[in-house]
């Protein structure tokens, strides 16, 4: 499916599940779906995003309110490295999202992160010359850090991704996205995020598979978990 402006879309579904829940859910899914190549001996990767929002916290709040049409932009990293860094840029619609990406260094990403986005403004990526002329424009400033451990399986009928993104956790008023030392707290304890992702379809047997055991659809989002815990304790940045 597309949208009006040309993106592919995809659904995008989630689920909060209670920890005792999460390794009944696992089993089946292994036994139904690949392991995604990505992951450890134990089939899973460290993912640590660092969001941006702009001074009024538009993101935040437009995610809040449930406008079926918003953005989110983050810089992530994988397993706290920095040799596979990424900008990316998520569109929500409804239940739809789609998403644009581009890799770019530790350099640059250290420059965004300070504010520095001339740098992007005759960039051959229209994403980044997108995204510097928003922190030029409206001023997008580092927002939250939002820290997991993902667990992941993928299936090519439907192009479905299903993943569990256990022990989030956000750091406290810091944004030192590189910082493998990083203190940070923990955001939902006892509690794991599943996320269905598909195409057109969705296969009818995993549907069984994974509805027996897990509580219904949820608004969850992680973005907003972390940064609610943070201005709750006034660990926000100011």
């Amino acid at each position: 499916m597309r949208g009006a402006e040309g993106r592919k879309l995809r659904h995008e579904l989630k689920y909060l599940v209670q920890q005792p829940h999460v390794v009944g859910v696992a089993s089946r899914l292994k036994h139904a779906l690949k392991r995604d190549p990505n992951g450890d001996a134990n089939g899973e990767y460290r993912i640590r995003s660092l969001y941006f929002d702009d001074l009024s916290d538009a993101g935040l709040f437009e995610r809040q309110a449930g406008l079926d049409r918003r953005k989110k932009w983050r810089i992530r990293i994988y397993d706290l490295k920095d040799d596979v860094v990424v900008l990316e840029r998520k569109h929500r619609l409804g239940e739809f999202i789609s998403k644009d990406r581009v890799r770019i260094d530790r350099g640059q990403a250290d420059l965004l992160i300070a504010g520095d986005s001339a740098w992007t403004w005759d960039h051959p990526s229209e994403l980044l010359r997108t995204f510097g002329l928003l922190v030029r424009q409206r001023s997008m400033r580092p927002a939250v850090i939002v820290d997991y451990v993902r667990e992941a399986w993928v299936s090519p009928y439907g192009n479905v991704r299903i993943t569990l993104d256990k022990h989030l956790s956000t750091a406290m008023a810091s944004h030192a996205l590189f910082d493998q030392r990083q203190c940070t707290v923990g955001v939902i304890p006892g509690e794991t995020v599943l996320e269905v992702k598909y195409d057109h379809f969705f296969p009818g047997y995993l549907s069984g598979l994974l509805m027996t055991s897990i509580p219904p659809r949820s608004a969850v989002s992680k973005y907003v978990l972390c940064r609610t815990i943070l201005k709750n304790n006034a660990w926000e940045d100011q």
